[in-house]
């Protein structure tokens, strides 16, 4: 019995708004429209209040249950998007940083040909280079400046020897041509005497 009375005490606190409101009734707002705080608020101000507790109108709390779910939905959906786009962006940026690290390794070795010069397979720095090279031009114009300086000093020789064998050789032929006289006188003088044995 006691049990009838309280159903009947609860369905009067049910339906007292609904007297007290004189058969005018509040046009309801769109749910579909509101965020979901707003529902929220709107459910728990709809629903009637019985001490501490509030009964909720099962009909709304399903649909609002609804729109929470597929607002759910919607937010797991743009969060699946937004991690595939973050996992793309962040193999995109993988890509390039590897690529730039390629990049900047070819740039490296263009720099190094550019600034070094291959000789017998072997890459060498433009400044070692130019020593090197330097190096020799200096050795070959010591070399003929040498040869130059060796050159003259033999050409002065022969020149000298030259004209020692020149003096030599007008000597020699003054002393020929001395000699050539005396014997000439010799021969004579050998005539004459032969001459004067045969007169006597």
């Amino acid at each position: 019995m006691t049990k009838q009375i309280f159903v009947f005490l609860l369905l009067c606190i049910m339906t007292a708004p609904l007297w007290s409101q004189s058969g005018i009734t509040k046009p309801k707002p769109n749910l579909e429209t509101m965020t979901v705080e707003q529902q929220f608020d709107y459910l728990i101000n709809d629903s009637e209040r019985f001490k501490e507790f509030q009964m909720v109108n099962r009909r709304s709390l399903r649909k609002i249950k609804g729109y929470v779910m597929d607002s759910l939905k919607n937010v797991r959906v743009e969060l699946k998007n937004t991690q595939d786009l973050v996992a793309t962006q962040k193999k995109e940026i993988e890509d390039l940083k590897t690529e730039l690290g390629n990049t900047n390794d070819n740039l490296t070795k263009v720099n190094d040909e550019k600034n070094s010069i291959s000789i017998f397979g072997q890459n060498i720095s433009k400044g070692a280079y130019n020593g090197i090279m330097w190096s020799i031009i200096g050795g070959l114009l010591a070399f003929l400046l040498l040869y130059i300086f060796r050159f003259n000093r033999s050409h002065g020789i022969i020149k000298k020897t030259q004209e020692t064998l020149d003096r030599t050789r007008n000597d020699f032929e003054g002393f020929r041509e001395r000699m050539l006289k005396k014997e000439q006188e010799l021969a004579r003088k050998l005539q004459d005497e032969l001459n004067k044995n045969a007169a006597s």
